[in-house]
This record gives structure tokens, sequence and C-alpha cells, in this order.
């Protein structure tokens, strides 16, 4: 992008210089990486803290259960309503909708 404006603007190509292309690339700027993802040991950490057991805690402990042992991606969990939970004598049954189908990655193509 950096040498596409230089030449533009100044007609000068930054290929020529080599050891500026390093040092560009060598910036750790604008670089993106992944999440690493949480553990099992992590998560049970978590949620068993003793120091963070207040009503406002043991809701967002529930989510990342639900979450990560339910296997929901992010924007599934963020769009997750009250309404999507049902309670039976067998458990709680929470209905959702997937964020990516696989028929839109096939009628995609």
């Amino acid at each position: 992008m950096i040498n596409g404006m230089c030449k533009g603007k100044f007609s000068c190509n930054l290929k020529q210089y080599c050891w500026l292309t390093s040092l560009i690339k060598s910036f750790n700027v604008d670089i993106k990486t992944k999440a690493r993802v949480f553990s099992a040991l992590d998560i049970n950490k978590f949620v068993l803290d003793p120091e963070i057991s207040s009503t406002y805690w043991l809701v967002r402990k529930a989510t990342v259960c639900l979450a990560y042992y339910g296997g929901l991606r992010h924007v599934e969990t963020m769009n997750l309503k009250i309404e999507m939970c049902e309670s039976t004598p067998a458990g709680v049954y929470v209905t959702h909708m997937r964020a990516k189908q696989r028929s839109d990655k096939r009628n995609s193509r």
C-alpha cells in the first residue's frame, strides 16, 4: 500500500530499497493474529473462582459454559436471548440460529 502511494505521488518505486521493505515488514503493527482458544482448564478456573460469585458474574459464567460446551460461535453467543431458553424437568434447552449455514456455502459457489 505504501509503495502504491509513493508511485502515485512521487513516481518512486520503493521496491528498489530492499532494506526499507524489510524494515517495514519488521514492524508488528496491524498484523492480525488469531486469539488463543480457551481450554477446559481455563473455563473451569473462571467458573470455579470464588472471588467472582455475585449475580452479575453468575450470568456471565452461565453464558461462558453454554457457549464453550455448546460449541457456539461468538455471533451465536451474542445473539442469545432469554426467550430462546426453555426450562424442562430434563434440563434447559436453548434454541439458536446458526451463524453459518452449510447451504449458504453451497449456494455461493
